[in-house]
C-alpha cells in the first residue's frame, strides 16, 4: 500500500509540473486544481515539496506558482548532453534561411515523439510551433515518419495502444489505409502530414539516421506552413534542401550498435 501511494504521489507531482509547462506567469492553486483534477490539500502539498526543492517558484506578488529556472536548467543540461542543440541547430538555421518556413527537430523518447527545437520562418503569415509538445504518431508528419521506420507489429501495438483520433477530415483513422500509407513514406524516406493534423497546414518531416549497421531514427527536420505556401514543388524542394543540410552532420553523429 506504501509502494503504490508512493507511485501515486510521483505520477501526480508530473501531472502537476506537466500542467506548469508554457505558463511563464504561473498558474493559481486553485488553477491547478482545476486544470489536473487533483484536490487542493494534494496540491498544496506538492507544491511545497518542489518549492522547497526549488523546482518551482513563487511569484511574491500574484502568489503564482510557475516552474524554477533550477528545474528548467535541469532540462536544458540534459538536452545539451544529447547533443542535439550543438549539431542539429546550424543546420536549422541553414534550412530554415532557405525554406523560410517554421523549422522544428522532433525526437522519440518513451516511444512518442516529441518537438525539442524550432527557428521561425521569415514568412508574415505564421502557423504556430509545437515546441515541447506530443505530435499524434498517426497523422503529424514526424510521427508517420518514426512509425515507417518500424516493424509492423511494433506500428499495430502502437497504434493500438495511441488510438486513431480524428483532427480533421483528412486525417487516417483506419489501420490498414495507415500501412500502406507507412509503406509509400518508406519508400521516399520522407513523410507528408497534408492537413491531416491541423486544417490549412501541411508538415514535411525528413528524417535524421544515426551511424548504425542497421540505422535507426535519431531525429526529424520537421517543416510546417500553410497548404497554400506547399505545393508538391517546394515539398521536394524542401527535401532536397534538409537532406543536403543534414550531410556535414554524418560524422557528428552518435553510433549506436
Amino acid at each position: 500500500m506504501a509502494e503504490y501511494s508512493s507511485l501515486a504521489a510521483v505520477e501526480r507531482t508530473f501531472v502537476i509540473i506537466k500542467t506548469l509547462v508554457g505558463k511563464v506567469n504561473g498558474l493559481s492553486v486553485s488553477k491547478l486544481v482545476e486544470e489536473t483534477g487533483i484536490s487542493k490539500s494534494i496540491v498544496s502539498r506538492i507544491l511545497k515539496t518542489l518549492k522547497d526543492n526549488n523546482y518551482v517558484e513563487q511569484d511574491p506578488d500574484t502568489r503564482f506558482y510557475r516552474l524554477s529556472y533550477d528545474f528548467i536548467g535541469l532540462s536544458l543540461k540534459h538536452f545539451n548532453a544529447l547533443g542535439v542543440d550543438g549539431i542539429f541547430l546550424p543546420a536549422l538555421r541553414t534550412i530554415s534561411a532557405e525554406v523560410k518556413e517554421l523549422v522544428q527537430l522532433s525526437v522519440v523518447s518513451q516511444e512518442k515523439v516529441y518537438f525539442v527545437q524550432k527557428i521561425e520562418g521569415d514568412n508574415q503569415l505564421k502557423v504556430a510551433d509545437m515546441l515541447g509538445k506530443e505530435a499524434p504518431l498517426h497523422c503529424s508528419a514526424a510521427g508517420k515518419m518514426w512509425l515507417s521506420t518500424l516493424p509492423q507489429e511494433e506500428i499495430i501495438r502502437l497504434v493500438s495502444q495511441h488510438g486513431m483520433s480524428r483532427y480533421t477530415e483528412n486525417t487516417i483513422t483506419d489501420l490498414n489505409e495507415l500501412l500502406k500509407e507507412l509503406e509509400k513514406i518508406k519508400h521516399l524516406d520522407y513523410a507528408v502530414s497534408l492537413e491531416e493534423f491541423n486544417q490549412g497546414i501541411t508538415g514535411v518531416a525528413v528524417p535524421v539516421y544515426s551511424n548504425a549497421k542497421e540505422r535507426q531514427l535519431m531525429a526529424s527536420i520537421v517543416i510546417t506552413a500553410p497548404t497554400v505556401r506547399m505545393p508538391e514543388q517546394k515539398i521536394k524542394q524542401i527535401v532536397q534542401t534538409c537532406n543536403d543540410s543534414i550531410g556535414p552532420l554524418k560524422d557528428q553523429l552518435p553510433t549506436i550498435e
